[in-house]
């Protein structure tokens, strides 16, 4: 009964601390997930700013760049002409001045954007900045951020696992006290209902549990009294 009662109550709060812990791995998750999309943002922008810094780049430059820069150049004209790709043929590309971040950089925002590259068939990031009379737009392949927001997502689930061992180990302690004690008053209740009503003397507490068994122990204690007068007023009859 004791082993049913505690496995049972275990399970419940296991059940608890598992939706606790799914609730902050989809929280932490989205959190991780916008903040290193921000971080990446402002890190490309930078980087595009030192590149502008550097005076004019061309064809013979951008792949230079592009290694150090760690992400894919772009240089843009006003009009939306690509003039460089550090992955791509320039002159076979479409024309940019539609991208929603080259707009935002022709405005003279810098602008950032989401979406799958018609070159490479891939989900980038890019940032786009102006840089007078041009535009440079850096991206970055998304499988790249995703693989780092899942790195920092496992971390922190691992953190709040670990978190979470200390309330585990003394929610098992405290549900195995409770269900010794009401094993006790379940086992005490059914010898009640068997005809024992004999006072037992449970744990003293104050709470929930503690008040049910000193209850039981009351009418245990009354039923016992009317049973020995029952019995007195018998045998006062047998002797009538």
């Amino acid at each position: 009964m004791t082993s049913r009662i505690f496995l049972k109550l275990c399970a419940a709060v296991l059940g608890v601390l598992v939706l606790a812990l799914l609730a902050v791995d989809f929280l932490a998750s989205r959190v991780a997930e916008t903040s290193y999309y921000e971080t990446q943002t402002r890190m490309l922008a930078e980087k595009a700013r030192l590149i502008s810094s550097l005076g004019k780049v061309d064809a013979t430059r951008i792949g230079g760049l592009a290694g150090a820069a760690a992400a894919r150049i772009t240089i843009i004209a006003k009009d939306g002409t690509v003039i460089a790709d550090s992955e791509a043929e320039a002159a076979k590309m479409e024309n940019h001045r539609d991208r929603p971040e080259v707009r935002a950089a022709l405005n003279g925002q810098d602008g950032s954007s989401i979406r799958l590259s018609p070159t490479r068939n891939v989900q980038y990031l890019y940032v786009a900045i102006p840089s007078p009379p041009n535009v440079i737009r850096l991206a970055m392949p998304l499988v790249e951020v995703s693989a780092n927001v899942e790195a920092i997502r496992r971390r922190m689930l691992a953190s709040t696992a670990l978190a979470f061992l200390i309330p585990i180990l003394v929610a098992a302690l405290i549900a195995r006290s409770v269900s010794n004690r009401l094993g006790r008053i379940i086992e005490y209740a059914a010898q009640l209902a068997q005809g024992n009503f004999t006072p037992q003397q449970l744990p003293e507490a104050t709470d929930e549990l503690g008040q049910l068994g000193n209850r039981l122990t009351e009418t245990a204690g009354k039923l016992r009294g009317m049973v020995d007068a029952l019995e007195r007023e018998h045998t006062e009859l047998e002797k009538l």
